[in-house]
């Protein structure tokens, strides 16, 4: 293992982020980048919140359809529809 200590970064100080062809694609602080990555994280956090919803909304109607279609075949009602239907046990 070495020695060496790591260097202290100033935070005023800008960094490159480079290509894989050694191309200076974006320039910014390290403070910049760490706001940058906070922001990122949060929106990640958001979309995944969205989608736990939306999926559990989307399985719910799945659930509503195989089971009161009127009369109609619940199979039938689902595939219109590119779903198909629970197992007695609720998944999928």
């Amino acid at each position: 293992m070495s020695d060496k200590k790591p260097k202290t970064i100033d935070a005023s100080c800008p960094v490159s982020f480079m290509g894989c062809e050694g191309e200076v694609i974006v320039e910014m602080t390290p403070t910049e980048a760490v706001l940058m990555i906070e922001k990122a994280w949060q929106e990640n956090k958001r979309l995944r919140q969205e989608n736990a919803s939306l999926t559990a909304e989307r399985d719910e109607a799945r659930r509503e359809i195989c089971h009161d279609t009127n009369g109609i075949s619940p199979t039938m009602v689902a595939e219109d529809r590119g779903w198909d239907c629970f197992k007695e046990d609720g998944n999928a």
